[in-house]
């Protein structure tokens, strides 16, 4: 009993670390830390891929929150809040802002967009608390993260 436990603590871990990364589900399924398809580890790929897809299609709105979040995935807020704090350790608000500042991330290696217009761009309606966030995330301001191209 004690092994089949401890199997199940070790599979959640896995879990958690794999959906942490935001990473899509099989960018990851080729890799030999990918835990076995079980039923579970399927259906939590579904919800998972659901979630994103419903994240990026409204990735710029600034008015998109954990609510609406819910809405698409079709769940109330507090199951949305379970599940993703299951899968990722962060809650629907802190799971888009951070998937919000990856892109923006993104954006600023790839483009020679203004800080104010990536802000706007990944749904921050205002710059100077976008860069705050950035800044306290990754340890450089966005104009500052720019230049070293990390």
């Amino acid at each position: 009993m004690l092994l089949l436990l401890a199997q199940q603590l070790t599979l959640r871990r896995r879990l958690m670390e794999r959906y942490a990364a935001l990473q899509l589900p099989e960018a990851k399924a080729a890799s030999s830390e990918a835990p076995a398809d079980t039923l579970d580890t399927l259906l939590e790929d579904t919800f998972f891929k659901q979630v994103l897809e419903a994240t990026h299609a409204h990735l710029a709105d600034a008015d998109f929150g954990g609510e609406e979040l819910a809405r698409a995935v079709f769940l109330s807020l507090s199951q949305l809040n379970r599940k993703l704090n299951a899968l990722t350790g962060k809650s629907s608000v802190q799971f888009l802002r951070d998937l919000r500042l990856r892109r923006a991330q993104e954006l600023l290696h790839q483009t020679d967009l203004p800080v104010a217009a990536v802000a706007d761009a990944v749904g921050f309606r205002d710059a100077s608390y976008f860069a705050r966030v950035f800044a306290r995330e990754f340890g450089a301001t966005p104009s500052e993260w720019r230049v070293s191209g990390d």
